[in-house]
Formats: structure tokens, C-alpha cells, sequence
């Protein structure tokens, strides 16, 4: 991971020019409680810093690893394996975008492995969820997003497809292919970590690792509740020392105009007690973990 001097050099005037440049265009975060991030905030250190972006589908996934790597001053993106993008950036600061938990994970280790840091390597994993309403329906129109983009159909219509895509497997692949296997791997459960953030004003949870033997010692989860988006400039600038956090990526509604109106209304439309009855049926328990902690309960 050797760089030129002429390269770092880029990489320094870059950094400080977008941290200047974000400063310039977004207002100053509002206070959270710093009580719960006093214990883990991580400073600059020359043993190298690893910020996982390890998230559900549509849960801001680019937005949050968009702003760590221009904040870090990364350098261009390296596909490593399928759905997993590595950049290196500044002192030795490293960045991952997955919504694989087992391949994130285990980059995690592989970078810790070839960096010479080893677990001596700080590690911050930065997950979230999103209320299942808005969540459901913007995994449905990134499904199809070209066709749906221009607006051209009757709410009637849009509302129909979206059922049939709630009555299918997705909802159930996407819930399950991240958190629980990143909160089993540091030994706790989404229903636990869930209903300790929900007790949070802030909507945020940070989560120790269990044990500092584990192949994942050294290492700490952020879990992010969308619904609190306001405060994450606040929580990231108190973990990371000296971060600037803003939001350069363009919503949905922002995307498609023509849409947006329909969208908006696809966001607030609450599930049918026929699809209630599908998803929270038994047979996916880490989706009924998952609709429980936003207030759903099975219907009978």
C-alpha cells in the first residue's frame, strides 16, 4: 500500500479542499449527547483505521460510504469481489462498501492481515435501518428504476406492482443478508440492538464487540436509524476526529421529479393485513424482529 510523495501530496490538498468545500454548503450539526460516544471515539493514529460500510439494502449504503471517502481523502475504487468496493485513502485509513455481511467481514480481516496492523487496527462498522414502510418501498423502486422513474402510470397501478413485490421473496432476502449475521458475529441479536436504539432520542447505537479475542477484536458497530438522518453530521463528527459530514447524494424524489409525487405516497402507505399476514407469518423470524421493533405485530 506504498503511495508516491507527489500522490499524498494530491491526496492532502484534495482532502482539505472538499472538507472546505462541504464546510461552505452545509450548516453546523446539531448537538447529541456525547456521553455514549465518549468512550469510542477514534483519533488519528499511525496503526490505521478501517470505517466498514456494511448495510442493508436502502439504507443510505452510498450517502454513508460516499461521505467517508471524501473525507478521508480516498483514492479510486477497487471491486474486489461481487457487491464489495475497498478504497485506501489517507494514514492508512481504509474504506468498504458491502451489503454482504460474511464478505465484509472478512475484507475486514484481510486488510488487518495485509496492512502489518493486525488487530491493532482500529475498526468502525457502520450500519442502519429505516422504518419498514419507506424502507419496502425504496427496495421496490430500485428494482425497476428506469421504468418508474418518468411517473407515466396511475398511483393504481404502482400500488399493485408494489404488492406483488411485497408478496415475493425480497423483502425477506434483503432483511436477512446483513444485520443478523453482523450482530450474531459480535454476539448479540437485531431484536436486542433494535430495541436498545429505540430507546435512544438520538436514534443511534454503538455496539462493543463482546469479546476482544474474537477474530473481530478491536472493532465496534455504529447502528444508524434513518428516521434520525439530522443527527448523523453530529455522530460522525464525534467519532471521527475531525470529520466533516454532509450529503451530496441526490434523493429519489430529487432523481425523478416526475415521480416523486407517487413515491411519496408509496413511502406513507402502510402494509395490508394480507401482506402482514405473509411477511410476519413465522417462517422469517429475523423479519418479524425487524417490523416488531417499528411497532408491527403478527396478525392473528
Amino acid at each position: 500500500m506504498s503511495r508516491s510523495p507527489r500522490f499524498s501530496i494530491l491526496l492532502v490538498v484534495s482532502g482539505v479542499i472538499a472538507s472546505l468545500f462541504i464546510s461552505s454548503i452545509f450548516l453546523e450539526p446539531q448537538n447529541v449527547d456525547s456521553r455514549i460516544l465518549s468512550n469510542v471515539k477514534i483519533e488519528p493514529k499511525k496503526k490505521g483505521l478501517i470505517a466498514a460500510v456494511i448495510n442493508t439494502p436502502k439504507c443510505g449504503t452510498g450517502s454513508l460510504s460516499g461521505e467517508l471517502s471524501l473525507a478521508f481523502a480516498c483514492r479510486g475504487t477497487e471491486n474486489t469481489a461481487q457487491g464489495i468496493w475497498f478504497k485506501e485513502c489517507l494514514n492508512d485509513y481504509s474504506v468498504i462498501r458491502t451489503h454482504d455481511a460474511t464478505e465484509g467481514l472478512e475484507m475486514i480481516q484481510k486488510i488487518r492481515q495485509e496492512d502489518g496492523y493486525g488487530d491493532e487496527a482500529e475498526c468502525v462498522i457502520v450500519t442502519a435501518t429505516r422504518h419498514p414502510k419507506s424502507w419496502a418501498a425504496s427496495l421496490f423502486v430500485e428494482s425497476r428504476p428506469e421504468e418508474l422513474c418518468d411517473g407515466n402510470f396511475s398511483y393504481e397501478w404502482l400500488e399493485k406492482e408494489y404488492h406483488e413485490f411485497i408478496m415475493g421473496l425480497s423483502i425477506h432476502l434483503a432483511v436477512n443478508q446483513t444485520r443478523p449475521t453482523l450482530l450474531n458475529a459480535f454476539g448479540t441479536t437485531v431484536k436486542h440492538e433494535m430495541g436498545k436504539m429505540k430507546e435512544s432520542v438520538d436514534g443511534y447505537n454503538v455496539i462493543q464487540n463482546s469479546s476482544n479475542d474474537s477474530e473481530h477484536g478491536n472493532c465496534k458497530i455504529l447502528l444508524l436509524d434513518m428516521e434520525h438522518q439530522k443527527n448523523w453530521p453530529a455522530i460522525f463528527s464525534s467519532l471521527f476526529h475531525g470529520i466533516i459530514y454532509g450529503s451530496y447524494h441526490l434523493n429519489r424524489e430529487e432523481q425523478c421529479p416526475s415521480f416523486a409525487d407517487k413515491y411519496d405516497r408509496l413511502k406513507e402507505r402502510d402494509f395490508t393485513t394480507e401482506e402482514l399476514t405473509y411477511l410476519l407469518n413465522g417462517e422469517w423470524p429475523e423479519v418479524y424482529n425487524y417490523f416488531e421493533a417499528y411497532g408491527y405485530e403478527s396478525v392473528k
